[in-house]
C-alpha cells in the first residue's frame, strides 16, 4: 500500500508516518519503480502497536529497538531486561500519578461537603485541616502555573 492509504488506514497524518519511519521504527522501506514508498502489512501492524505503545506512555525512541526496525543493541535477555525496566518505569509513574489524582477527588470531594455558609468562602476549620496537613509533608518548591 501507498503512503496515503496505509496513514489513513492507521488514524495518522502523512507527516506523522515520515516521523516514524525517520525515527526508525519501520526499518527500511520499500519503494516502486516510480519511488513511490511502499508498504506491507506488517508495517501497518507494527504502527498499530506503536500508536497503542505511545496511549500508555512509552517513548518512540525506545520502541524502535524492541520492534527490530534498528539494529538490536545487546543479547535479547539484555534487550528484554531493558524493555521490562522501560515498562516498569512507565508503571510507576502511573501509579505515582494515580495517587495524586486519587488524592484530588478526595480533596475536591472534602471541599464540595464543606457548607459555605455567608460571605466567607474556605471556613476557618477547613484552613486548619489544610495547613495541618501540609505542615506534616515535605515542602516541594514548585513555580505557580
Amino acid at each position: 500500500m501507498r503512503i496515503g492509504e496505509l496513514s489513513q488506514r492507521v488514524g495518522i497524518t502523512v507527516e506523522a508516518l515520515r516521523f516514524y519511519e525517520r525515527a526508525g521504527v519501520l526499518g527500511a522501506v520499500d519503494r516502486d519503480r516510480s519511488g513511490y514508498r511502499v508498504y506491507g502489512e506488517q508495517t501497518y501492524r507494527t504502527l498499530v502497536v506503536v500508536r497503542w505503545a505511545q496511549g500508555l506512555g512509552l517513548r518512540l525512541e525506545d520502541m524502535a529497538g524492541f520492534l527490530g526496525a534498528v539494529p538490536p543493541q545487546g543479547t535479547p535477555e539484555e534487550r528484554l531486561e531493558t524493555f521490562t525496566r522501560m515498562v516498569d518505569e512507565r508503571l510507576s509513574t502511573l501509579r505515582d500519578e494515580l495517587a495524586r489524582l486519587e488524592r484530588s477527588i478526595r480533596d475536591l470531594e472534602a471541599l464540595r461537603s464543606v457548607p459555605f455558609q455567608g460571605e466567607c468562602v474556605m471556613p476557618a476549620s477547613f484552613v486548619d485541616v489544610l495547613v495541618q496537613e501540609h505542615e506534616q509533608r515535605p515542602v516541594a518548591v514548585t513555580r505557580p502555573r
